[in-house]
Formats: structure tokens, C-alpha cells, sequence
């Protein structure tokens, strides 16, 4: 665990350092272009091996100027002006390659480890550097991008469920409301999921999927505080309901630990503990 551990670190900050560098040495230039948003997509986890993502960027003027929809391409990267961009460095390069390493041979859960974690440090960073560059954070002062500038993981490839969870785990869910022609079947589940969830009990739980989602944030969370926050969220969650404490003094607590634009996967048992107070 420890080895994992150590070589998803590599990958976070390697990926940290090679975007930063691409975004300040793209955006410090200057262009007649209005770039509005850079997206990752084309991830690959098929239990042989890992590859990095691709990396796109597209521009109003493209979008305006295309023959197609611009409803059709405006969020989806493979149809973008610059679909495959070179970021990658070879810190990065090296991490994948220890990470594939270890993973020869291993069983399909620890792949699964492997890939949530892999997902979660760029969804991560998505969110992080999106924020830091609206906010014109060390070292993004002087790069020339817009105030709604957007940088996603928009895996197109994998049907609109996995596109969903990976935008909305990518995005400030606070951007995510400015974004509503990002995808139409997107936004309007979103829709369909809030209306269904409230004064819905959530009764169909099992404790030993959120036991595994804990053992997944031990091992992520010195990559992070973001992996700390939801460590302690979710052992609150299991501990709750494992003794049965569905007291209002728990609730009111539960609620306080949990994270903005916390996974789906955790609010099937929040949603279950709030509902047995209020039951």
C-alpha cells in the first residue's frame, strides 16, 4: 500500500507540475483567440496497462467558424481546434511506468483502487487549477484566459453515465450551474436526480462497499486535502450506521463534514443516514 501510495504522490505532483507549465507557457502569449475551456478526455484503464490521457483546448472563434453544430462540438474535445496537445513531461511518463509496473499481475480490485485514484488526483486538479487561475493565484497572474475559463475531464468516449460523474467531479459545483448546454442529456438528469433525491430514503445499502471506499481515501489521502476531508466524512457515515447513532446531534454533524461536490457514491449512505433521523 505504501508503494501504490508513494507512486500515485509521483503522478499528482508530476501532472501538477507539466500542466502548470503547459497553461503558463500556452496563455502567457498573446492571441486574438477567446479560449474558453481545456478538457482532458481518451483516458485508458483496460487492466493491462495505463495510458496518459489526451489533452484538448478549443476557442469561441473555432467553435463560431465550425461547419458542424457548435451545440455538437462545443464540449466535446475530439472535435476541438487543438484535440491532442503535448503536456506530458518525463516526471509523468516515469510515474505511469512505475504504476504499470506495479500493477502487473495484480487482481482486478487493486486495479480498481488504482483507477478511482488515478480519476480522482485529475478531477482534482481540474477543479483546483480552474480556481487558481480565475482568481489569478501564483503563478497564473499574467496568463491571458477569460473570468468562466473551465479546465474538465470530458471522456466523451464512455457513454453520457461515465461523462456525467467525471464533469461533475472535475467542475466547482458552482461553475457547473453556468454550464447547462454542456451536455443536453447531462443537464437534464441533473435535474432528474435532484428532484428524485429530495424526500427520498435511500434503504438499499451495503457497508462493505463504503468499507472499500474508505480503504481507497487511506490510501489517497496525503495526496491532498480534498482525499482527507472525504476520509473523515465517510468513516463518520460508516461509524454512524454501523452502531446505529442516528441521533440529530450526528446529523447535524454529518452534514457539516461533507464535502461540496461530494461523489455520488458517498451520497447513497449520507442520503440513508439523514433519512433514518428524519423517518
Amino acid at each position: 500500500m505504501i508503494e501504490i501510495n508513494n507512486i500515485l504522490d509521483k503522478i499528482s505532483e508530476a501532472l501538477e507540475k507539466s500542466l502548470t507549465d503547459f497553461i503558463i507557457n500556452k496563455f502567457n502569449e498573446s492571441t486574438e483567440e477567446t479560449f474558453y475551456s481545456l478538457a482532458f478526455w481518451n483516458f485508458s484503464f483496460d487492466y493491462v496497462s495505463f495510458q496518459i490521457p489526451c489533452l484538448a483546448l478549443n476557442s469561441v472563434e473555432f467553435l463560431n467558424n465550425s461547419e458542424e453544430s457548435s451545440k455538437f462540438i462545443k464540449w466535446s474535445p475530439a472535435n476541438w481546434k487543438y484535440p491532442n496537445l503535448q503536456f506530458s513531461s518525463d516526471e509523468l511518463e516515469a510515474a505511469y511506468k512505475d504504476l504499470n509496473k506495479y500493477l502487473e499481475g495484480k487482481p482486478e480490485n487493486v486495479w480498481n483502487i488504482a483507477i478511482n485514484a488515478v480519476e480522482q488526483i485529475y478531477c482534482c486538479l481540474c477543479e483546483n487549477l480552474t480556481t487558481w487561475i480565475s482568481e489569478s493565484n501564483d503563478p497564473f497572474q499574467k496568463i491571458n484566459l477569460p473570468q468562466n475559463f473551465v479546465i474538465a475531464i470530458l471522456q466523451t468516449e464512455s457513454g453520457p453515465e461515465e461523462y456525467e460523474r467525471l464533469l461533475e467531479e472535475s467542475v466547482n459545483p458552482e461553475l457547473l450551474d453556468n454550464l447547462e448546454d454542456i451536455h443536453p442529456r447531462w443537464s437534464d438528469n441533473r435535474k432528474e436526480k435532484e428532484s428524485e433525491a429530495k424526500g427520498k430514503n435511500v434503504v438499499n445499502i451495503n457497508l462493505d462497499d463504503l468499507a472499500k471506499i474508505i480503504d481507497y481515501y487511506k490510501i489517497m489521502s496525503n495526496s491532498g486535502e480534498r482525499f482527507k476531508e472525504l476520509l473523515i466524512f465517510s468513516k463518520f457515515i460508516l461509524d454512524t450506521i454501523e452502531n446505529g447513532k442516528f441521533t440529530e446531534e450526528n446529523v447535524k454533524k454529518v452534514k457539516s463534514l461533507k464535502p461540496a461536490n461530494s461523489p455520488e457514491h458517498l451520497d447513497v449512505f449520507y442520503n440513508y443516514l439523514v433519512s433514518q433521523k428524519s423517518s
